[in-house]
């Protein structure tokens, strides 16, 4: 079993966890899983323009980044890593900076 939990506040979402649970014998819940969901607000659609008019190769890069991941051509950071040829923690640090401040910061 899987499921979404979002924590916000007011009418903004602030984090997005996913928490997976699994059944053991005796019937019993446990949670296996607990790790950050990242929600890419823009579309596949959008993504792809802005790769395209994209000019700075640390840009295009970052975009792709989130490109791979919305469209799913990527299952994981580790996975989007190895496609892009760049270090799992990078694409992390990359990331962090999106969640906190979207395109605009990720972009810089």
């Amino acid at each position: 079993m899987a499921g979404i939990c979002k924590i916000s506040t007011g009418a903004k979402i602030i984090a997005s966890v996913q928490i997976v649970w699994a059944r053991v014998s005796g019937n019993q819940d446990v949670q296996l899983i607990v790790h950050d969901c990242l929600e890419i607000r823009e579309t596949e659609e959008e993504l792809k323009k802005l790769l395209s008019q994209e000019k700075t190769l640390s840009g295009k890069e970052r975009l792709q980044l989130l490109y791979l991941l919305k469209a799913k051509k990527a299952k994981s950071v580790t996975e989007a890593a190895e496609v892009l040829g760049r270090n799992r923690v990078t694409l992390q640090d990359w990331l962090k900076k999106y969640r906190e401040g979207g395109l605009r910061v990720i972009a810089s």
